[in-house]
């Protein structure tokens, strides 16, 4: 069987997030997961993609290993990984169908951190063959060549410039700028054209027009309904009650500023969002004393917040639990930050209040809680987690009266 031999390229603008990437390549290279658990592969992946995007980072990193492991299963992997003029290069080998595991590859990535800059050459081991993916205009691009055919003063005029176009000079990928591929096909580089721009500008429509040729259906299929739940979440979002009064920017000002500062935070862990849920506590207990909106909001809230804060059980090891609390107190935390009804905002805070106090609060809890919180770590959507997190905020609604 022939093998398909690809360079994965990526370059992200934070240092810190670039770091969280290059372990996620580590954690799949191809030997040192012969080496470890597949389970264990997995968590770690999972984990630093919920640091890297708080809040859909731990869903795509756990639908996206399971969706190689069961098409592509021992051609997951990377055989190594270095360094190259500031870019990180992934070097996969993989069967028939490495290609579309590129194709995979810069979906998620792009998915799981848009500001991202990556692209992806791979070729086959047989006849020259060769297939390039780059990021444009909101979509990944693949285009095919078969070099040595006749036409490579028009490849190299179209499909290498596109490729290369934005990155490093020194970084050359493609057979046509191999010296020992040039020579050993006797190609007279002498009689190569010069393509025009208006040529090069056709292709690049054509190319635009094809798309991304062989996509895999199965994970784009998933993206779209990660988008559609998206939706539904935000429809569920509406029905938080709405209650008054409705409170200035200026007013709010403090409360936005503690939101702003955790949101604007690369990677946020489980401490960073209690820190921010105390103060957010403090915040809105003034305003509340201020501006009464009839809501109960009581001033041992943030302490207990504070108290959870120091305790040694509060930090959830466990992937994906850790990615999936971790995004859900991003996303409470968002709404707050967009959120004008004081009323609204205190009951917004209560409900991470409440599923913070029985997650990591006392851990001495009745056989009946702690069969919830079994169910709750044992979630493995993030859609999962939110629905028994709300039927937990429900309950202890239940249990207070």
């Amino acid at each position: 069987m022939a093998e398909l031999h690809s360079n994965f390229y990526f370059k992200h603008p934070d240092g810190e997030t670039h770091k969280l990437l290059v372990e996620i390549f580590t954690f799949a290279d191809l030997n040192a997961g012969k080496k470890r658990e597949p389970n264990i592969v997995r968590e770690k992946i999972i984990s630093n993609a919920a640091l890297i995007n708080a809040k859909n980072g731990a869903t795509l990193a756990a639908d996206f290993y399971d969706h190689i492991i069961e098409v592509y299963f021992d051609d997951f992997g990377s055989e190594n990984i270095w360094e190259d003029s500031g870019y990180s290069v992934s070097h996969w080998v993989g069967g028939s169908g490495g290609d579309e595991m590129q194709n995979d590859l810069m979906h998620f990535i792009y998915n799981l951190c848009p500001d991202i800059h990556a692209q992806s050459w791979g070729c086959g081991d047989d006849d020259p063959w060769e297939y390039w993916f780059k990021y444009e205009n909101g979509q990944v691009l693949r285009w095919d060549d078969e070099p040595f055919e006749g036409e490579d003063d028009y490849l190299l005029g179209t499909v290498y410039r596109w490729w290369h176009s934005g990155i490093p000079n020194k970084i050359k990928e493609g057979f046509l700028n191999d010296e020992d591929y040039v020579e050993d096909y006797d190609i007279d580089k002498s009689k190569w054209n010069i393509i025009t721009d208006d040529t090069y500008e056709e292709w690049h429509q054509k190319l635009l027009d094809e798309n991304s040729g062989e996509e895999s259906e199965e994970y784009l299929t998933f993206l779209k309904e990660l988008e559609s739940d998206e939706d539904d979440n935000e429809t569920d979002e509406d029905d938080v009650l709405e209650i008054g009064p409705e409170l200035s920017d200026q007013q709010l000002a403090e409360l936005h500023s503690i939101c702003r500062e955790i949101l604007d935070k690369q990677q946020a862990s489980i401490k960073d969002y209690l820190k921010t849920f105390s103060l957010i506590s403090t915040c809105l207990l003034k305003l509340e004393e201020k501006h009464h909106s009839g809501q109960e909001i009581h001033e041992e809230n943030a302490q207990i917040f504070s108290e959870i804060l120091e305790q040694e059980e509060t930090t959830i090891t466990e992937q994906p639990l850790n990615g999936y609390l971790c995004s859900y107190y991003h996303n409470e935390i968002e709404r707050i930050s967009k959120e004008k009804l004081l009323g609204t905002l205190i009951l917004l805070h209560d409900g991470a209040y409440e599923l913070t106090d029985l997650m990591l609060g006392s851990q001495e809890e009745d056989d009946d809680e702690n069969e919830i919180l079994s169910l709750l770590k044992s979630s493995t959507t993030y859609d999962e987690f939110i629905d028994c997190a709300r039927s937990l905020i429900e309950l202890c609604e239940v249990f207070d009266e």
